[in-house]
C-alpha cells in the first residue's frame, strides 16, 4: 500500500506535537501545533468535554456499586474476613483511581478551553471596531460563561468525593487491621452514616453530567457553524 505525501505530512506532524507537548510543557504550543494539522481548539474542546461527562458517569456508577458491594460482602457468612478485605481494597482502588481520572479531566478541560479563550481575545481585538468585533465579543462572552456554567457543578461534584473516599478507606482499613466478624459489623453499622456522603456525591455528579451535556449541545453547535463560516471567531 503507498503512503501519499500528504499522510507522511500529517504523521511527521503528529509526531513533532507530541515531542513539542513532551519537551517544552507549552500547552498553548501544543494546541496551536494540533490546530495547524486540523484540530480545532473548539472541538478539541468538546472531545474533552465529552470525556469529562464519561468519567463524571463512571464516578456516579462506581462509587455506588463500591458501597452496594460493600454492604454486601461484610454481611455475615458472607466471605472469610481476609476476602472481605481484599475485596474492599479492590473497590476503594478502582473508586480512587476513578477520583484521579476526574481531577485530570478537569485539569485538562480547562486547559483547552483557556487556550481557545485566549485565542479568541486576541482575534476579537484585531477586528476594527463595527459590528463585527461586538458580535464576536457577545459570542465570546456567552462561550465563556456557559463554560464556566458548566464547570461549577462540574467541581462541586469532585469536591464531594474526597469525603466519600475517605470513609471508604477507613472502612477497608477497619477491616485490614481487624479481621474478625466484630469488623464486619462495625462496617455495617458505619455504613449508614456514609449514605449521605455518597447520596450527595451521587446528586452532585448527576447535575454535573446534565451540565457537560448542555455545554457539549451549544460547543458542537459552534463547531458546525465555524466549518461554515470559517473566517469568524
Amino acid at each position: 500500500m503507498r503512503v501519499t505525501r500528504s499522510v507522511v505530512c500529517v504523521l511527521v506532524s503528529l509526531m513533532c506535537i507530541l515531542v513539542l507537548g513532551a519537551v517544552t510543557g507549552c500547552q498553548k504550543a501544543y494546541y496551536d501545533a494540533l490546530e495547524a494539522v486540523g484540530f480545532e481548539k473548539r472541538e478539541m474542546l468538546v472531545d474533552r468535554s465529552e470525556e469529562l461527562r464519561d468519567t463524571l458517569h463512571l464516578v456516579k456508577t462506581e462509587f455506588g456499586v463500591a458501597f452496594s458491594r460493600l454492604g454486601t460482602i461484610v454481611q455475615p457468612d458472607a466471605l472469610a474476613p481476609d476476602q472481605q478485605y481484599e475485596q474492599a481494597q479492590v473497590l476503594y482502588d478502582s473508586c480512587e483511581d476513578r477520583y484521579d481520572e476526574l481531577r485530570k479531566g478537569i485539569e485538562k478541560t480547562e486547559d483547552v478551553a483557556n487556550a481557545l479563550f485566549e485565542d479568541w481575545i486576541e482575534q476579537t481585538t484585531q477586528h476594527p471596531e463595527g459590528s463585527m468585533r461586538a458580535a464576536s465579543q457577545k459570542r465570546l462572552d456567552e462561550t465563556r460563561e456557559a463554560f464556566r456554567t458548566m464547570m461549577r457543578p462540574v467541581r462541586s461534584a469532585s469536591d464531594r468525593v474526597p469525603p466519600v473516599l475517605s470513609a471508604l478507606e477507613q472502612h477497608v482499613m477497619h477491616l485490614k487491621l481487624n479481621q474478625s466478624p466484630q469488623a464486619s459489623e462495625n462496617v455495617i453499622a458505619e455504613l449508614d452514616r456514609s449514605q449521605t456522603d455518597l447520596q450527595a456525591l451521587l446528586d452532585h455528579a448527576q447535575t454535573a453530567i446534565d451540565a457537560t451535556n448542555g455545554f457539549i449541545h451549544s460547543m458542537s453547535r459552534q463547531v458546525h457553524k465555524q466549518r461554515t463560516e470559517p473566517q469568524e471567531q
